[in-house]
């Protein structure tokens, strides 16, 4: 499937690589304004939208162009990989999502951690657990920034992603975006959501930490799983009872999975996409963690 890549910054140029590996796509065009026409690079994106033999775009612009680009290739009749998060607002979601069913083609957006092999089968285990009370995650690092992108956008749209991943779009009653750094973008805070089946998120993102944490932990009323992608082991789970005023742990397996090739598996969903399957998944979690992001606006303290 001959495929384009808009944007050519930093991530622009990791993704470039993946792309080429696939088995579903052949690279024929990279667009960014400071490129020169020569080769497959170009500067021209009104030539890319009109190119008839291009059949799949990967985005990697700025979050505030994503709106505009991908309206202007969904209407073209192209697929589209996006990055995170796919837009600013539900409302441009919405709008996005009418024209990928209307022109039936798919509108995916990169939320890594939800192919993870280690998220994956943290899913699987959930009903081992029993009904899940919290989920707690952070994800701490020096890291880099964008002027019109604040932290809950860069890093805590993943936690974001995989507590809407375990939940399965359950309702939200309230939630609440703190702000620990006062800087324009806030480099720090916390996102607190109370789901109305009861389970509460509690999840901190940092771009001002030394080391890097990627933690999630679910704790059930049956069991605790744990991922860790920097641990000894990946993932864990116990079971425990509670007996006698004492919680007493009484099963734990553990497993290491390869967390390194996370962005391969999700150009490969992409791929299977495109070639026919009709999986939403991807569609249906993108608009609820845009609509969890939106509200941080009426919250925020």
């Amino acid at each position: 499937m001959k495929t384009a890549l808009i944007g050519y910054g930093y991530w622009g140029k990791i993704i470039e690589k993946y792309i080429c590996d696939s088995t579903h796509f052949d690279l024929v065009a990279v667009c960014s304004p400071e490129l020169d026409n020569k080769g497959i690079c170009t500067n021209d994106l009104e030539k890319l939208v009109h190119d008839t033999q291009i059949e799949a775009v990967f985005i990697c612009t700025p979050v505030s162009t994503h709106f505009n680009i991908c309206k202007r290739f969904l209407e073209a009749g192209k697929h589209i990989f996006c990055e995170k998060p796919t837009v600013k607002t539900s409302e441009q979601f919405q709008i996005l999502k009418n024209s990928a069913e209307k022109t039936h083609r798919i509108l995916y957006t990169d939320y890594i951690y939800t192919v993870s092999p280690s998220i994956q089968k943290m899913k699987e285990l959930l009903e081992k657990i029993g009904d899940i009370q919290n989920i707690s995650g952070e994800i701490r690092q020096f890291g880099r920034f964008y002027d019109e992108d604040d932290v809950f956008e860069v890093l805590g749209i993943h936690l974001l992603s995989v507590a809407a991943f375990f939940l399965n779009s359950i309702s939200v009653q309230t939630i609440r975006y703190d702000l620990w750094d006062k800087g324009s973008p806030c480099l720090s805070g916390r996102i607190e959501i109370r789901f109305d089946n009861g389970t509460i998120a509690d999840l901190v993102c940092s771009s001002v930490y030394p080391d890097k944490i990627r933690r999630i932990v679910v704790q059930g009323t049956k069991g605790t799983l744990i991922f860790d992608m920097y641990g000894k082991h990946t993932l864990r789970y116990i079971s425990y009872s509670r007996q006698s005023h004492i919680c007493v742990p009484e099963k734990e397996e553990s497993w290491q999975f390869d967390e390194r090739n996370n962005l391969q598996r999700a150009i490969e969903q992409f791929g299977v996409l495109c070639n026919g399957d009709t999986d939403p998944s991807n569609l249906d979690l993108s608009g609820y963690v845009i609509e969890l992001l939106d509200r941080r606006k009426e919250f925020i303290i």
